[in-house]
């Protein structure tokens, strides 16, 4: 914005000044003097006036008398007349001491009023006229010519202030070419007319600040230059001692400068502006700064056109950035505010709501890449109530937080639909999800994966219809759980990474169950098989087949022993029990049913 340091180019100081002393200067300037040095001589003394006065060199009498207004004459007459030299004594203290001509003041003489001023110089007619100097008692003093008892033609006046005036006098006041120095610093020199610059002239201020051009009433009125002393110049129009009508300010050493139309003093109207930093504006101005509708142009490229409000980016406008992107729409104190319209530089495109120069609000955004969001937004980012649109068909309608999907939604993809929570875009908290391979999940979840403690909260339902209630952890059934298989087995224990692990019991449809230990999802350690007949193995078991110690009960019989591969080939008979080693191909020998396959996971 224009103008580093405006303040400078204001109404340079001490013109008021000037103007204020205006009434005091004009009384000091008026030379005139009506007082007792007009009188003429009493009425008493016109008995000795006579129509014609001969030229004649006759000899003077001397005299002194005391006149019937107690005015005293010491001095010479003619004919009854004053005439020659006299000193003349007012009954006021006024007296006059110099030449009389026919009862009159004329030639040279002196005026002493009784206050102490006093005037010396030539006197025609009764009054002062030709070269004088007067002395005003704590006023002024003049020395110069004088015209019908006024300062008239050429002169100089001191001030009592220390003021200095030397020039032109009309009637009593100064009129013509002068120069008036003051003791504050100001010097003016020009043209002037009753007391006042008129017409051209120049005025240097204290300050250093110069006006050179056209006054009225020592008023810049007309068409003037003013140079500041920080370097900043003003050439044009003034009115009333302000920069008003066309003018142009401009800086000498920067590019900062200012053309068009000021007004009291201020830049007011059309113009145009270049800032320090090379910012052009073309357009309106009020009361110094840019209001209205106007067109700046940045250093970087980007423009501005539209409407401005106390020097800031105000109302409907249209700007394009350097790199091409456009907004179109509302602006408020500098910043885009309000509805409005951006097209980014690489086609993305925004249309909806901005505060302080950011997408704050609804609005819909469609990225350049295909993806599009409708909704609210803070800061730039999703924020609030949503819905995007990914390119790939995907899809999120929810609660937003800085960008994230965060808060409840419904997310849908090729992998299938989820409704449920998020946190910093991952699945958290209970959600359900139903995968596009007929699967599903309802429960708790974690940084995207299935997780939880507690197997009241979790189901599952896989694509082959197999249901498990029960905990997960990072996406895998960890802990506690039920898998009920499609095939009608079905199994209840303990899981580790989606493996049966830990203590557990699983049954077969056809009838077999097993309740004992498991392994990364292999029966191991001790635990009971019991069969479809009814027997029951109780022991040990590796990789899903008896082995080791074990009791084997049938029909009430039981038999202890060795097992391998789910064979007995060892017995416990005898007291105290011995082991013996029974021949594989005897009567003695048993080999357990085959296990049946077990589900996975």
């Amino acid at each position: 914005m224009l103008i580093d340091g405006e303040d400078a180019y204001k109404t340079a100081p001490g013109m008021e000044a000037l103007l204020d002393e205006k009434a005091l200067l004009s009384s000091m300037a008026d030379c005139t003097v009506e007082e007792e040095a007009d009188k003429g001589p009493p009425e008493n003394l016109d008995s000795f006036v006579v129509d014609e006065w001969p030229n004649d060199d006759r000899p003077r009498e001397k005299v002194s008398m005391q006149l019937d207004n107690n005015d005293f004459y010491d001095g010479e007459v003619l004919d009854g007349l004053m005439d020659g030299r006299g000193r003349y004594t007012f009954s006021d203290g006024n007296v006059y001491v110099g030449e009389w001509v026919r009862g009159k003041k004329q030639g040279t003489g002196t005026f002493t009023w009784s206050n102490g001023d006093v005037y010396e110089g030539t006197w025609l007619d009764g009054k002062m006229h030709g070269h004088g100097r007067l002395v005003l008692k704590d006023k002024m003093i003049y020395e110069g010519e004088w015209q019908e008892g006024k300062c008239h033609g050429k002169g100089n006046c001191r001030y009592q202030n220390g003021d200095k005036f030397s020039g032109e006098f009309r009637d009593g006041k100064r009129f013509g070419q002068g120069k008036l120095v003051q003791v504050e610093g100001y010097t003016w020199e020009g043209n002037w007319r009753g007391n006042a610059m008129e017409g051209q002239g120049t005025c240097k201020y204290p300050s250093g600040d110069e006006y050179e051009g056209e006054w009225k009433e020592s008023k810049r009125h007309g068409k003037g230059i003013q140079r500041y002393n920080n370097s900043w110049m003003y050439e044009g129009e003034w009115e009333e001692d302000k920069r008003s009508g066309l003018g142009r300010l401009y800086h000498l050493t920067t590019q900062q400068e200012y053309e068009g139309e000021f007004k009291e003093g201020e830049r007011w109207g059309s113009g145009r502006s270049v800032d320090i930093d090379g910012t052009e504006y073309r357009g309106d101005f009020r009361d110094g700064v840019r209001e209205g509708w106007g067109t700046a142009k940045y250093p970087d490229g980007s423009i501005y056109r539209g409407f401005w409000k106390k020097g800031a980016r105000h109302g409907s406008s249209i700007y394009t950035a350097a790199d091409g992107s456009r907004y179109e729409g509302e602006w408020a104190i500098d910043c885009q505010q309000g509805h409005g319209t951006l097209v980014m530089s690489d086609g993305s495109r925004y249309e909806g709501l901005f505060r302080k120069g950011v997408i704050c609000g609804q609005g819909t955004m469609i990225w350049s890449t295909g993806d599009s969001y409708a909704g609210s937004w803070r800061c730039g980012v999703p924020h609030g109530d949503g819905k995007k649109i990914w390119a790939d068909g995907s899809s999120f309608q929810g609660e937003w937080d800085r960008g994230c999907m965060h808060g409840a939604g419904l997310h849908c993809s090729k992998e299938g639909k989820y409704n449920g929570g998020f946190r910093k875009n991952l699945r958290n908290g209970y959600g359900v999800l139903e995968a596009s391979d007929g699967s599903k999940f309802v429960g708790e979840w974690k940084d995207g994966m299935m997780h939880s403690e507690t197997a009241k909260l979790s189901r599952l339902l896989t694509q082959d219809g197999s249901v498990y209630e029960g905990s997960f952890k990072a996406g895998l059934r960890d802990g506690k759980g039920r898998m009920k298989y499609c095939s009608g087995d079905s199994y209840e224990g303990d899981w580790r990474a989606n493996k049966k692990h830990g203590a557990g019991a699983y049954s077969w449809a056809r009838g077999m169950k097993f309740r004992g230990k498991w392994q990364e999802g292999r029966m191991h350690g001790n635990g009971t098989m019991v069969y479809p007949d009814g027997h029951v193995y109780e022991g040990g078991f590796i990789d899903n087949v008896p082995n080791g110690h074990g009791v084997l009960t049938r029909r009430g019989n039981k038999t202890e022993g060795k097992w391998q591969d789910g064979k007995l080939i060892a017995r416990w008979e005898g007291k105290p029990p011995m082991l013996k080693e029974i021949d594989p191909f005897s009567a003695e020998s048993i080999q357990l049913p085959s296990i049946p396959d077990i589900c996975e996971p």
